[in-house]
């Protein structure tokens, strides 16, 4: 194991204490690292930092879900109303925010990532929503749905922008919520992202590949931070899936009961969608 140098643990203690664009210091790097095994074992209700690599993605879920520009969170589709003007048809989606407790019509749409992560001590599944997701994904949800605004789409259709992130490695931020500690539920929540890994958190370290060795990617460069991540998880809690689009009551993803005919795109599958592309 090296040791981290005196150099590297001041560019650690200076990207504690330096404040990001809302005047805020990154509070998830003073948070616990721990692997897979540790964080899955939890006895508390906590945050830590958890690196580790993507080895698929669960497709049972939708990879996007549509927000209310006005609050952000999640809305539901009531209908469409076409106009002429000036010869010219207008289409107008309706959205429902529970939220808002209204009608709405100023919406888009945002990442709702389902991941399996592994790392040498087991695996786990993480959730990233909205922003979260941005600075790793690099096409944005609007370009990828290329102007559909369905709420349900074939689920084993996944962006290769999303496939793309299988096999890389990252260090996420992570909620160990009381639904993880006190019943089991599998799934976590992500609420930062670091694209660099923090390896010499733990004593040991991995030459950054940038002049910038923790790249932030939460949002506009650390802009989503507890509060802003976590209403965002309690407003999409129990999204419809796509390929679950005639059930209106579904289980919450903190479920412990496992989802029948889990459809996952894996490594192996990636590296054959990129030998076809080359």
């Amino acid at each position: 194991m090296t040791i981290a140098s005196n150099e590297e643990s001041q560019k650690y203690n200076k990207q504690i204490g330096h404040p990001d664009k809302r005047g805020q210091k990154d509070k998830w790097l003073l948070s616990q690292t721990k692997n897979i095994r540790e964080m899955k074992s939890s006895t508390q209700v906590e945050r830590c930092l958890l690196t580790c690599t993507i080895d698929a993605i669960d497709s049972d879920w939708s990879w996007y879900y549509f927000g209310c520009d006005g609050c952000q969170k999640r809305v539901t589709k009531t209908g469409t109303m076409i106009k002429k003007v000036n010869g010219s048809e207008i289409t107008t989606h309706i959205w429902w925010c529970e939220t808002c407790d209204d009608t709405v019509i100023k919406v888009s749409p945002r990442f709702w990532l389902h991941l399996m992560v592994k790392d040498d001590t087991g695996d786990a599944k993480i959730m990233i929503l909205d922003k979260v997701a941005n600075g790793i994904v690099a096409e944005s949800p609007l370009k990828l749905l290329n102007g559909s605004w369905d709420e349900f789409e074939d689920s084993s259709v996944i962006p290769d922008a999303i496939t793309d992130l299988i096999g890389k490695s990252f260090t996420f931020g992570v909620y160990v919520e009381k639904d993880n500690v006190s019943y089991g539920a599998e799934m976590f929540k992500v609420g930062k992202i670091y694209k660099e890994r923090i390896n010499f958190l733990t004593g040991s370290i991995t030459p950054a590949h940038s002049d910038t060795p923790m790249a932030i990617t939460s949002g506009d460069e650390g802009s989503v931070y507890l509060t802003d991540s976590q209403e965002l998880y309690d407003s999409v809690s129990t999204p419809s899936s796509k390929r679950k689009e005639d059930s209106i009551s579904l289980p919450d993803i903190s479920s412990t009961s496992k989802k029948p005919c889990l459809l996952t795109v894996k490594i192996e599958k990636a590296q054959e969608d990129a030998k076809k592309r080359g």
